[in-house]
């Protein structure tokens, strides 16, 4: 069996992605930054309240994890722009300090999830490419 850890499987996208894995029949660890266990999370459910960037509890959380799903963020494209040293401290930094951690771990696989949206607007095609031109949110681009 795999197991996962759901970094932000707390809030609503995470929740989705919580009740997938474990209905694919996959062991789920949530780590969140409410103090207590969310109670919309299934009992099989570990939980951990921490930042991400706690690189100690980080490591000992993804011992035996397979697969790590970071839907934790902060921030939205205004506020990343008008206060880039949230965006850092609240972000980048806690994600730099996991990817340095996860060569110390058995961590096969990172699934990293932004809103597109946020960028990209209202889209004249489907799928977005890494190549489509940004639509909306063009006023916080620099």
């Amino acid at each position: 069996m795999k197991r996962c850890c759901v970094i932000g499987g707390t809030g609503f996208l995470g929740q989705y992605v919580v009740e997938e894995l474990l209905r694919r029949g996959m062991g789920v660890t949530v780590v969140g930054r409410k103090k207590i266990n969310d109670s919309r999370l299934p009992k099989q459910v570990k939980y951990y309240s921490t930042d991400y960037g706690d690189v100690g509890l980080m490591k000992a959380v993804l011992k035996g994890i397979d697969w790590v799903f970071c839907l934790a963020h902060t921030s939205y494209p205004a506020s990343s722009y008008l206060n880039p040293v949230n965006e850092i401290n609240n972000n980048v930094t806690p994600m730099v300090s996991l990817l340095n951690l996860i060569p110390q771990t058995a961590v096969q696989k990172i699934v990293y999830v932004s809103s597109g949206g946020a960028v990209y607007g209202k889209a004249d095609k489907f799928p977005l490419t890494e190549d489509t031109h940004p639509q909306g949110g063009t006023d916080y681009i620099l």
